[in-house]
């Protein structure tokens, strides 16, 4: 998948909102026939339960379905979200705070174009920004609270993000950021369009070769890349799909080309090609000591972590490989200790025979920023299969995170009932 966005950039989780977003406020009066949030009286009360656009903190899982879209269609919806007190935590006394998100799905025909335009206001902050937050999922994710691959924030009104699209359930989150300064009172409004523009440019065909590479032929396989970089350049498809063109798939369409440039040569797993070896016994921890101080950065964006705009990258990594012992769980951890600094942890599937770093982000199995320590230090847990192994990225929040620290390996066995 890939994006382009107007003003900005960045992915973030779900549910749980990392990052921080700032806007102004913005004219959020509903076009004709736009279409109303089904929780009008939900933000503040908790009067309607389930919420029946909940998302993935409802069980069953509960979205506003807008239907779908052909070729020129312009949809708008809009709503309400903000976050209040809902009584005190018994255990110490402080607030128990209850964010409304409102989530939506939307049907999507064929390959073309999707362009959301995002507008909020909060009533009760007057002249100060929005403090407002959006999120595109794809198919993958729409409908199985699988991590979301676009991140959408407000900035400026009239906030655009155009994303290529093939035929598929989309879908898309309005919350308010619950890392921000304050909470809104439920008195955020929003107002998103979303426009539907079908395929222009012959693309998609494995015989016109890979995007990745000039292959002699006008566009490439891949129909949403392809429809993205001849929006910009059209001689790609109409002419030659050449090196410019490869480096506007590049650009624009998140892949990944693996390098490794100038490694500290004193720290062995600095690429991915040194990580350690480490085998993870059953029911049992193993620590191994680490320094990313000098390292540089080899592997991909991943803005599954959480961390905002401008922060998918984990930087300045080292790499291990961990064999757990037993079927179960899988714990990497710097947390209460393990690092004094900013991390991220990530997971990737590992198969020595078949492992290509340039396929790192289709690798991608999980990621942690911050597991709550004040330090700001990870902690991800991934489920796993005995002797298989699973490689490991240890790094940081960005350019200025960096340091010594231990990585703990737990290999959990699943309970028998």
């Amino acid at each position: 998948m890939m994006k382009e966005f107007g003003f900005m950039s960045g992915v973030a989780s779900l549910a749980c909102v990392s990052g921080f977003a700032f806007g102004q406020q913005c004219d959020v009066t509903p076009p004709a026939g736009a279409i109303e949030q089904n929780d009008p009286n939900y933000c503040g009360t908790l009067t309607v339960e389930p919420d029946p656009n909940g998302g993935c903190n409802e069980d069953p899982i509960a979205y506003q379905n807008i239907g779908g879209v052909v070729s020129g269609d312009i949809i708008s919806v809009y709503g309400n979200v903000g976050a209040w007190d809902q009584g005190t935590d018994p255990a110490t006394g402080e607030p128990i705070g209850v964010r409304d998100l409102d989530w939506y799905l939307l049907e999507v025909p064929d390959n073309g174009v999707l362009t959301y335009t995002v507008k909020a206001t909060n009533n009760s902050q007057a002249a100060d920004p929005a403090d407002f937050l959006f999120f595109v999922l794809n198919p993958a994710s729409a409908t199985d609270c699988a991590a979301n691959v676009y991140e959408g924030y407000l900035p400026t009104c009239d906030q655009f993000i155009e994303i290529p699209v093939a035929a598929g359930t989309y879908g898309f989150v309005t919350t308010i950021n619950g890392f921000g300064s304050e909470f809104s009172d439920c008195t955020t409004n929003y107002v998103v369009t979303l426009e539907y523009a079908g395929a222009i440019f012959a693309c998609g065909d494995p015989a016109q070769g890979s995007c990745a590479e000039p292959n002699g032929t006008a566009g490439c396989d891949d129909s949403a890349c392809c429809e993205l970089v001849c929006a910009i350049d059209d001689l790609c498809c109409t002419d030659v799909w050449d090196e410019f063109c490869v480096e506007y798939a590049f650009q624009q369409c998140g892949y990944f080309a693996y390098e490794c440039v100038a490694p500290n040569p004193s720290v062995a797993n600095d690429c991915v090609a040194g990580a350690f070896f480490e085998s993870v016994p059953a029911d049992n921890t193993i620590t191994q000591p680490f320094d990313t101080t000098g390292c540089n950065t080899d592997g991909p964006p991943q803005p599954e972590c959480g961390s905002g705009v401008g922060f998918e990258q984990i930087q300045k990594d080292v790499w291990f490989i961990a064999t757990p012992a037993v079927d179960g769980f899988l714990t990497a951890s710097t947390c209460n200790g393990g690092a004094l600094w900013d991390t991220k942890i990530a997971a990737y599937s590992y198969d020595a025979a078949t492992f290509d770093p340039s396929a790192l982000p289709d690798y991608f199995i999980g990621c942690n920023e911050d597991c709550g320590d004040a330090a700001f230090a990870s902690e991800l847990q991934i489920e796993v299969i005995g002797g298989t192994t699973y490689l490991i990225r240890v790094g940081g929040y960005d350019e200025n995170s960096f340091g010594p620290g231990t990585l703990s390996l737990t290999n959990e066995s699943l309970p028998i009932y």
